[in-house]
């Protein structure tokens, strides 16, 4: 099962380190059983984590504990209250795959 970002989100210089890194997380998953509705959660907030980065230009080795942190949050923010404690799970899963992937270190 593949997981392609849709063209409207791509932008010129996008920080394309992280993508092959988010797909392999949505294959894991697909993998392991995971529901459509599930794989639709982990995909947006991914998306949102990336989308993220990529406006700040981010590179690999850019994520130090302290600005992985303060994406987690600020990704947080923009999903509804009702919503953010799935949210929240689901991000401390994809940063938990990138910090394993030594692209990434765990907030504090």
């Amino acid at each position: 099962m593949t997981f392609p970002r849709t063209p409207d989100r791509a932008r010129p210089g996008e920080a394309q380190w992280f993508w092959p890194h988010r797909q392999t997380f949505m294959e894991r998953l697909a993998a392991q059983g995971s529901s459509r509705f599930t794989l639709r959660e982990y995909e947006s907030i991914a998306d949102r984590f990336g989308a993220a980065i990529e406006s700040r230009a981010f590179g690999v080795g850019d994520l130090n504990g302290a600005t992985t942190e303060r994406l987690r949050r600020m990704v947080l923010r923009e999903v509804p209250e009702y919503a953010r404690t799935y949210a929240k799970f689901c991000l401390g899963r994809f940063i938990n795959h990138l910090v394993e992937a030594g692209v990434a270190t765990a907030p504090r």
